[in-house]
Parts: C-alpha cells; structure tokens; sequence
C-alpha cells in the first residue's frame, strides 16, 4: 500500500495508536500530522508549532493524546485527538540542544531525552 505524504520535507519519525485506529507522521519543517489508519486520510491541519525540526512523537496508551518532541529543546503534549484541535501544553527548554526522543510510560507520565545527556520523567497529574 502506498499513501501520498502531503509534506515535502523528509519524515522524522513515524508511530501508530495503540488502538491502531490512526498514526502520525512528523517532519524536518516542523510538521505534525494525525491520519486515519483506515482511510490513509489526514485528519488534522498540520501543526507546525515546534520551532525546528520533530525528532519524536508518542501516542499515550489510551490513545488519547500524543507527544511531540523538537531539535528545539520543547515537547508539545497534543491534548484532543478526536476533535484534532490545536489544544496542547507546551514544555519549552526541556532539553538544552535539542529533545531526541520522548515517550509516554502511562496516560499520566512522559520520560524524554536530550542531546544534554538527561533522561527526564514528567508527571502530568
């Protein structure tokens, strides 16, 4: 199978839901996009708010929300997967130089790491 990307930057990172209702594609111009597995349509916008290129992003287990993580030192924690709203919670200055990976542990838990040579946990409760 084949699906039409709709950036024109090389793709960063890939990942699927856990529900494998949908997966994101993330790129080196900073956008993010949610598509439907089922359709291979995208069903966001294209969130650019990172301010350099996406090195990460993560669904939580329930699959309610994604996390997004930047050369930028922040990480975006992407609130509304059903509506794909452009409601999030931004981590800035996470990492000095740069977020190389971050993931959900639980629904309520974010574990990142950085070109600072830090692993760090984030409670999100």
């Amino acid at each position: 199978m084949q699906v039409s990307l709709v950036s024109s930057q090389f793709i960063t990172f890939l990942a699927y839901s856990p529900d494998g209702k949908h997966f994101v594609s993330a790129d080196r111009n900073r956008y993010i996009y949610v598509w439907d597995n089922a359709s291979k349509e995208v069903k966001n916008s294209g969130w650019q708010f990172h301010s350099a290129a996406v090195t990460s992003v993560d669904f939580s287990p329930n699959s309610e929300k994604l996390v997004s993580g930047s050369l930028d030192g922040s990480f975006i924690i992407w609130k509304d997967l059903k509506g794909y709203s452009k409601d999030r919670l931004t981590m800035e200055n996470a990492h000095f130089g740069g977020v190389a990976c971050v993931s959900f542990i639980d629904n309520g838990m974010i574990v990142s790491s950085g070109d600072d040579r830090c692993v760090k946990f984030w409670n999100l409760k």
